[in-house]
């Protein structure tokens, strides 16, 4: 009894993950928008690390010479 009530509650969220691999281009606009908010979330954080070495490389060596 207690797996068939798991599959009443997630037999709707599987029905939808099979009717997306029957249709892979719905796969790829479900995939998009999260590549490219890693992108974006990647291009920040590449910034802001480039940013505090370059202010820690700066303060070291000017407190160098």
């Amino acid at each position: 009894m207690g797996s068939n009530r798991v599959l009443k509650t997630h037999g709707r969220f599987y029905n939808v993950l099979v009717v997306r691999s029957d249709r892979p281009w719905c796969a790829l606009w479900l995939l998009l928008p999260a590549l490219g908010m890693g992108a974006l979330i990647g291009r920040f954080f590449r910034w802001a690390i480039d940013a505090i070495t370059d202010v820690i490389l700066h303060d070291y060596f000017s407190a160098l010479l």
